[in-house]
């Protein structure tokens, strides 16, 4: 997903992003109008309004307005809301006619909030609508073609891309180790765009993986970490190679290379960001100081 940046220059913050965030949730709007992102943006930027939002959507593609480190004024609930403090902000344009753009703006904007749920690793009940925090219709197009749908639309985009390869579906068929389920779990990905079906490459029914046989032989205990790091807020920090997301998702390449800041803290998951953009969530135990 391509994520073109359209940001505010921070002359502007003092009117539309006065305060910096650790976001908590995503909030879903519709413009209510007819017009482009671009035309969208540009008319946020040249008002005195306090209106603004964090990324607009069009047929096109993805545009970013504001950074995710600061508020917007978007949700209709006051300067100290739950809303304009705490989400991160989506303008679907195109809303008041409906249509194909909107359509099209609708799949660019669940793709981006299922980026932003897996970078946070945040769950589908993180995605919140502009009328839970105040008295309004919108996101009103999207309701009006149904919320849950658009809800499903964001899964589908973080379902995992498996590759389309025998071996793959081998392993998904030796895990479910029914035939049946296999296949189900098959003709979903399908539908999706993920795999192809059983049928197509041939793969036939495997049998439930055997059990390891109990042994006497005990392992000797890994040493004890008598230097363990106490990370906080802050903190410079680098990923250990093979780390995954919090929720157990790939890392790109690059992310291993780079030095990153932790952004939040909570239990065992850290919010690590790289240049003020959050990169992903990840385990504590995946970081190490520098």
């Amino acid at each position: 997903m391509k994520v073109i940046e359209s940001y505010i220059t921070e002359d502007l913050y003092s009117i539309k992003s006065p305060y910096t965030m650790i976001p908590q949730f995503v909030v879903i709007h519709n413009t209510a109008n007819n017009a482009s992102a671009v035309n969208e943006i540009a008319y946020m930027k040249r008002n005195t309004m306090n209106v603004s939002y964090h990324y607009a959507v069009d047929d096109i593609g993805v545009y970013a307005v504001i950074p995710e480190n600061r508020n917007a004024w978007h949700a209709g609930d006051g300067s100290n809301g739950n809303g304009n403090r705490n989400g991160i902000s989506i303008e679907i344009c195109y809303s008041l006619e409906g249509g194909e753009r909107f359509a099209k703006g609708e799949e660019h904007a669940a793709e981006l909030v299922a980026d932003i749920l897996t970078r946070y690793g945040w769950g589908i009940d993180k995605v919140k609508k502009h009328d839970d925090f105040s008295a309004t219709s919108c996101p009103h197009r999207t309701k009006e073609l149904g919320w849950d749908r658009f809800l499903r639309m964001v899964e589908g985009y973080l379902v995992p891309k498996f590759t389309e390869t025998v071996e793959t579906l081998y392993a998904v068929q030796v895990i479910l180790a029914d035939r049946a389920e296999a296949e189900a779990l098959s003709s979903e990905l399908e539908l999706r765009g993920y795999l192809p079906t059983l049928s197509e490459i041939g793969v036939k029914r495997v049998e439930k993986v055997p059990e390891e046989e109990e042994t006497d032989t005990e392992l000797e205990p890994l040493p004890e970490d008598t230097d363990e790091v106490v990370l906080k807020v802050g903190d410079n920090v680098k990923v250990k190679e093979g780390a995954k997301t919090y929720t157990g998702g790939s890392l790109a390449s690059f992310v291993y290379a780079r030095v990153h800041q932790i952004q939040e803290l909570s239990g065992d998951r850290a919010v690590i960001s790289y240049n003020n953009t959050v990169v992903a969530a990840v385990n504590q135990n995946d970081l190490y100081k520098m």
